[in-house]
């Protein structure tokens, strides 16, 4: 989020500027900058959407691993595996699923809600910023 903040204030900054930009011919130093910020904000992205994926794999596997490590330790303890024994351990397993699935999608919720209310709470607490025209101008009265 912070790269992006950087790259929409630079591209506020040049389009509140584009008369200057156009007059001293630095349209290219801008783009350059600019495609450097973008540039910088797709490697965040990508990393971002990268440990998504990862995390969705590790989690859609997870499950399988446990059944079969389960399966493994307790025929490994002298326990005899029947279908009924099987069934039922799998039947818990699929229950215990769907949760284990969305843990990571929680947790990200969570952080990107963090983050969101840090915004939101700076944002709420700036110090006003007030117009610079006197109280008794004409300007409010027209």
């Amino acid at each position: 989020m912070g790269v992006k903040d950087d790259r929409i204030k630079v591209e506020n900054e040049v389009l509140g500027g584009m008369k200057i930009i156009k007059l001293y011919a630095w349209e290219s130093a801008f783009i350059d900058k600019i495609d450097g910020l973008r540039n910088d904000e797709l490697k965040k992205l990508w990393s971002y959407k990268l440990f998504g994926i990862v995390t969705r794999i590790t989690w859609t596997v997870v499950p399988t691993l446990v059944s079969i490590c389960s399966f493994a330790v307790y025929t490994a303890l002298g326990n005899e595996l029947t279908a009924s024994t099987a069934f039922t351990a799998l039947a818990l397993f699929g229950i215990l699923r769907f949760p284990l699935f969305m843990l990571p999608t929680s947790i990200s919720n969570c952080v990107e809600a963090g983050l969101s209310l840090d915004r939101i709470t700076s944002f709420l607490t700036a110090e006003e910023v007030l117009a610079s025209y006197p109280v008794g101008s004409d300007f409010f009265s027209s």
